[in-house]
């Protein structure tokens, strides 16, 4: 995608598309993607700036750590803001995002049979595939 301009609504844009497609909720679209990307491109409008730019989203991030250090934001909204600008890079990139959202169930490997017994038990109380790390 990098071989390309786009503009940084654009690109916000195909982000929300692509996260669709990838199967995110529209509760975690609008609550954990889109408000970080919105933040960026105020800032890229306020510069009167249109066509996305890494260096102009690092500027933001640097802006941010800066109020941070001055305690005017929370550390909370800085890391929000910093996992923003890594999608918008990766995005731009690769042309995919990523969640880093946690997995639930068990870091050790299971034996066949048990992997067997939980898609059973997934099955006969009508759970989702999302509830499968759940189960593990």
């Amino acid at each position: 995608m990098n071989e390309k301009k786009v503009t940084i609504n654009e690109m916000i844009a195909r982000m929300v598309a692509e996260a669709r497609r990838l199967g995110y909720s529209e509760s975690s679209i609008w609550t954990n993607i889109q408000p970080g990307l919105r933040a960026f491109a105020i800032y890229y409008g306020k510069k009167g700036i249109s066509l996305y730019d890494p260096e102009i989203t690092s500027e933001y991030v640097g802006f941010q750590k800066e109020r941070l250090s001055r305690n005017e934001i929370s550390d909370y909204y800085y890391r929000n803001i910093r996992s923003a600008a890594n999608r918008l890079n990766e995005f731009y990139l690769t042309g995919t995002i990523h969640l880093k959202m946690p997995k639930h169930g068990t870091k050790y490997l299971l034996k066949a049979e048990n992997e067997r017994l939980i898609d059973r038990f997934l099955d006969y109380k009508e759970y989702g595939p999302n509830t499968r790390d759940d189960v593990v």
